[in-house]
């Protein structure tokens, strides 16, 4: 992990966790690690509101906030706060100048978190060099670390990426299946072909001919995006034609957790849904960029039910895809839907078969 800090021995920690929902998702094992080293460590998350449904019922997490500071003038209220809850520590897991600055002015003695952005080292004063591209371990292994600094305790294995759900939200994500007209009888599978940006993506065309790859072989195929998203997930139902369905914003993200227990194989890039999905147990199938700071092994599904492809190429790139000034543009292109879905039909049949 790089240099190594002092240890803090929390006793009132939070966490701040300010970005997206995959992001929250595997930070989930860091919020066990703290817990199995120091189960008498009172654990506060602040995180997004919209985010927040992803850790409920987490029996890790002691408290939520919702993080809602959008300027300078927010952050004090938000700060006193906090101040109010006397933490000793704060970890950081994407330190920007707001959540940094709120944990500074709310007086939080001890804030430690990655040190790679400039206000992470001009506000975290037990802050880690993690290396975090080129480390070679995967983002939840990377979160999971900041346990040692705020229980003292070594650390032990990393634990899985984990959601909770009630039978009831798994009942209703199966009813949302039945009302988009999808048969009972499996199999399903759900691809979910957006991103919200954050990765560079695998052509739409490709997610349609695998869509019909799957259809052609009798299985139901279940399409899923945000409301946003609703136009694009129509269009994609009807391209790949009969046994497509169309599911988009029609539900909240409980229910649709729910939901995806309800699949025997769900396919998306690296996004939010595909690591709720592997949280869930569900088995996964992802198109992933060759890209170092974008890479399956930083940002995969950390689950044995997984099929990973990603273009064999070396990118020559870091940060940020090169467009057609890389040799190797469009290198997504290079991944076969006929070979993806051999791997994901033949990945969902070893885990249907027990």
């Amino acid at each position: 992990m790089g240099e190594r800090p002092r240890t803090i021995r929390a006793r009132n920690a939070v966490v701040f966790r300010t970005d997206r929902i995959g992001d929250l998702i595997l930070s989930t094992p860091l919020f066990e690690a703290i817990k199995s080293a120091s189960p008498e460590t009172r654990l506060t998350l602040v995180a997004p509101p919209y985010a927040l449904p992803a850790v409920e019922m987490n029996p890790h997490l002691d408290g939520t906030i919702p993080w809602e500071v959008k300027s300078w003038s927010e952050a004090r209220p938000f700060a006193a706060r906090l101040r109010k809850e006397e933490y000793d520590a704060a970890i950081l897991l994407n330190p920007g100048w707001y959540d940094g600055w709120t944990a500074v002015i709310a007086g939080i003695p001890f804030r430690t978190g990655p040190l790679a952005r400039p206000a992470s080292f001009a506000l975290l004063n037990r802050g880690v060099r993690q290396g975090r591209s080129r480390s070679g371990r995967h983002q939840s292994e990377l979160d999971a670390a900041f346990a040692e600094i705020v229980t003292g305790e070594p650390p032990g294995k990393t634990p899985l990426p984990a959601i909770h759900l009630s039978d009831e939200e798994r009942r209703r994500g199966g009813a949302l299946l039945l009302r988009s007209g999808m048969e009972a009888s499996p199999p399903r599978v759900g691809i979910h072909a957006g991103s919200g940006g954050s990765a560079v993506l695998w052509p739409e065309r490709n997610y349609i001919a695998l869509g019909r790859l799957f259809t052609r072989e009798g299985w139901n195929v279940a399409l899923t995006g945000g409301e946003g998203e609703r136009d694009t997930v129509e269009r994609l139902a009807a391209e790949i034609g009969e046994r497509a369905f169309p599911i988009a914003g029609a539900a909240g993200l409980r229910d649709f957790f729910g939901l995806l227990t309800h699949l025997d194989l769900f396919v998306a890039p690296s996004t939010g849904p595909l690591h709720a999905a592997a949280a869930l147990g569900v088995p996964v199938a992802a198109p992933f960029s060759p890209l170092p700071s974008q890479t399956a092994r930083r940002w995969g599904p950390r689950t044995e039910k997984a099929a990973v492809l990603t273009p064999e190429v070396e990118c020559p790139e870091r940060i940020r895809c090169a467009g057609e000034r890389c040799p190797h543009h469009p290198c997504m292109e290079r991944i076969d839907p006929e070979r993806f879905f051999e791997e994901a039909a033949a990945l969902a049949d070893r885990w249907r078969a027990g």
